[in-house]
């Protein structure tokens, strides 16, 4: 199964922690959603009606995924983030569902039509790991070719309609963000998306998250 991570999950190392067999494919975009911090402090996504969204096809390998077409740029709402490959056991879902609050309705699961954009980085991931952190194995050659994103089908994203309205985000969370974000930036999320829809989300009056575009820009 694949998961679609948009919050502090962008993160290699805390996705590591928490889902050890968990494995690293690519970039993801998620169509007709927007990225929101809500009143509980964290990450959400949510449904924008009448917009754009991506086209289908099917990729030879990876079961389940479409592509007639690739999206030469993003159109309309959505919301970027990477794509993990969970393990078949139901053990990295069952974690997740802890972690993200499941039980106790602070987010619900949807199994979404996500773009996948196998990775062009796995250089990123060895040199990661090779700094003494623990971190995804890459995926990403197993679903299909880079320049080629395509849609797939039931991948798993976590999201809240219940808790919708935009809050200020927790400071411990502006610290996993970041650490998110950098990661993210560095396997191909655009600095422009992170820029315009996270970063301003993630200001508040004790931690400026806007830090991490400058850096972006001297890389």
């Amino acid at each position: 199964m694949l998961y679609f991570a948009y919050g502090s999950n962008m993160a290699l190392a805390q996705m590591s922690h928490r889902c050890p067999r968990s494995k690293f494919v690519g970039r993801g975009i998620l169509y007709g959603y927007r990225w929101q911090i809500n009143e509980r402090g964290y990450a959400n996504v949510v449904k924008v009606e009448d917009t754009a969204k991506a086209g289908s096809t099917k990729l030879a390998t990876g079961g389940g995924m479409t592509a007639n077409h690739r999206p030469s740029a993003p159109t309309g709402a959505c919301v970027h983030g990477l794509i993990y490959e969970l393990d078949e056991t139901g053990e990295d879902e069952a974690k997740l569902d802890v972690y993200e609050g499941v039980r106790t309705s602070a987010y619900q699961k949807m199994y979404a039509d996500v773009v996948v954009c196998p990775s062009t980085y796995p250089e990123y991931v060895a040199a990661y790991e090779a700094t003494g952190h623990s971190v995804p194995p890459f995926a990403g050659t197993k679903y299909g070719d880079p320049s080629k994103p395509a849609t797939a089908k039931g991948v798993l994203v976590y999201f809240s309609d219940r808790y919708i309205t935009a809050g200020a985000p927790k400071l411990e969370y502006v610290n996993r963000m970041k650490a998110g974000m950098w990661d993210a930036y560095h396997l191909g999320v655009p600095v422009g998306y992170l820029e315009r829809d996270l970063i301003p989300h993630l200001e508040n009056n004790r931690e400026k998250a806007s830090s991490l575009a400058s850096k972006n820009k001297k890389n």
